[in-house]
């Protein structure tokens, strides 16, 4: 059976990684036309998803799904019946999911119920149960025939759930693509030892409320640095109400979502990243820079582990986090070595990821 490739997507982090993983296909000699990205379309706003694909060069199948009256319960299920007629139509293929939003479900649901091979890349990984990331995950690894793990934690997960079947501890697979990428536009890393410039990016719904957005608009009128807050379009409203009820601070510059190659430089000069997510977290990493997650104790605790994270949680004093900024203008965790980077393990999952050929559903 000669099987095509199916990414399927639908969150900004998504098409980064769709785009990643094109890059390694095509580099091991797939052709184009085997290679099909299709958009669930979670993204309302055109500027999280129109202006990313096109920098990334990513011609994606996006069937209407949704209609803004509609509830969530209501698009996903729609959305699960499209890509299974879409599979069932056009199939057979190899389906790609990646990490733990909707969109991840919603592939790996299809592609049991079509009988294909599911990839679930980035496996493994667990968050508080409260956090419905979580279950997306657990549920995708039960269904999927091949599991790629990121961490030696999210290995160990899925080896204590007693799901150790075609498990691969693989490290960042997209590795090698990030490096590709900033050296193709020579993004180069801040060399100067002055520290003066924080980027925030706070779009989850917990985060996405007029208490969050008040505390941290008057914490960053206390500090002396530049910020660069990115503002999530769903927050533009919340942003201009915060701003009508408070004094702005002169040090705060309010930006739309950047493109990818416009972050990836955005962190190249940055001193700090204040977020709650976890793509952005990674990709700070990737640049040296301490992070700040406003998460309560979840999300990155190898980066903990390692003194480049910290959380900001939801018991901190005012008093507390501005000691939390402090912590992170002035540390230093210079390192060679990646913890994300396993190069024996990236070159094992992509072998796997080619050779797989069935799916544990007998149709």
């Amino acid at each position: 059976m000669n099987f095509k490739y199916l990414l399927v997507t639908g969150v900004r982090p998504q098409y980064i990684k769709a785009a990643g993983l094109v890059y390694i296909l095509k580099k091991e000699k797939i052709q184009e036309n085997q290679i099909v990205i299709y958009d669930t379309g979670q993204h309302f706003s055109s500027s999280m998803s129109k202006k990313i694909l096109k920098e990334l060069d990513l011609k994606v199948i996006k069937p209407k799904t949704y209609n803004k009256k509609d509830d969530s319960t209501i698009i996903f299920t729609r959305s699960l019946s499209t890509l299974v007629g879409f599979i069932e139509k056009n199939g057979p293929f190899k389906v790609i999911v990646f990490g733990d939003a909707n969109p991840t479900l919603i592939g790996s649901l299809a592609a049991y119920l079509t009988g294909m091979p599911l990839i679930h890349i980035e496996a493994g990984a667990r968050r508080k149960l409260v956090e419905f990331e979580h279950y997306n995950s657990l549920i995708t690894d039960v269904l999927a025939d091949l599991k790629l793990c990121l961490t030696t934690r999210a290995y160990k997960c899925l080896i204590d759930e007693k799901n150790s079947l075609n498990v691969i501890k693989s490290g960042d697979i997209f590795y090698e693509y990030y490096q590709n990428l900033i050296v193709k536009n020579k993004i180069q890393r801040k060399t100067s030892n002055v520290k003066k410039r924080i980027l925030i990016s706070l779009h989850r719904p917990y985060n996405s409320n007029y208490k969050i957005y008040k505390r941290f608009f008057e914490l960053m009128g206390k500090i002396s640095y530049d910020v660069m807050w990115i503002i999530h379009p769903r927050n533009k409203r919340l942003i201009k109400q915060v701003i009508k009820n408070g004094q702005k601070g002169k040090t705060i510059k309010f930006i739309k979502p950047l493109s990818h190659i416009k972050l990836l430089e955005e962190l190249s000069k940055t001193d700090m990243v204040i977020t709650d997510s976890g793509g952005l977290a990674r990709e700070a990493y990737y640049f040296r820079k301490p992070i700040l997650m406003r998460r309560d104790n979840s999300g990155w605790p190898e980066l903990k582990t390692i003194g480049c994270l910290d959380y900001i949680t939801s018991k901190d004093s005012d008093e507390e986090v501005l000691l939390k900024i402090q912590w992170g203008m002035a540390v230093e965790y210079e390192s060679n070595k990646n913890i994300f980077n396993d190069e024996l393990g990236r070159k094992e999952g992509i072998k796997a990821i080619l050779n797989i050929k069935k799916s544990k559903r007998i149709c």
